[in-house]
């Protein structure tokens, strides 16, 4: 899902238009975890069997905020939120403020692959 504050609004809708004459279908990936990658196996494209390393990761997590309040997860607050934070692995110990009682711990926005654009 694209957030809506990340590009411009007139331009946001373009993103999602299928070609005419074409039915849209998902991505299928093919995950091999001995190897850590993800292979695209449908549809195919002009990247072929395009595969890539696995790096999983959470984007969000956070505790319950202080005073009931609802906040969005889309920034960062000191209960957190969309941290997207590449040291959130597995085995990695975290430590937040406990603004409530039981502090009500989230975690969400899966990450599956590090990609980097050059």
């Amino acid at each position: 899902m694209l957030a809506a504050n990340v590009v411009d609004p007139t331009y946001a809708s373009e993103l999602f238009r299928q070609p005419k004459d074409t039915e849209w279908s998902p991505a299928i990936w093919d995950i091999d975890l001995s190897s850590g990658t993800a292979t695209l196996s449908k549809p195919e494209t002009k990247l072929g069997r395009l595969t890539l390393p696995l790096a999983p990761m959470l984007g969000c997590f956070g505790v319950a905020p202080a005073r009931g309040q609802a906040i969005s997860t889309a920034t960062y607050r000191r209960a957190r939120g969309n941290m997207d934070y590449r040291g959130f692995v597995s085995g990695v110990t975290v430590y937040f403020p406990v603004l409530m009682p039981g502090a009500l711990l989230f975690v969400g926005d899966g990450h599956a692959v590090k990609v980097t654009v050059r």
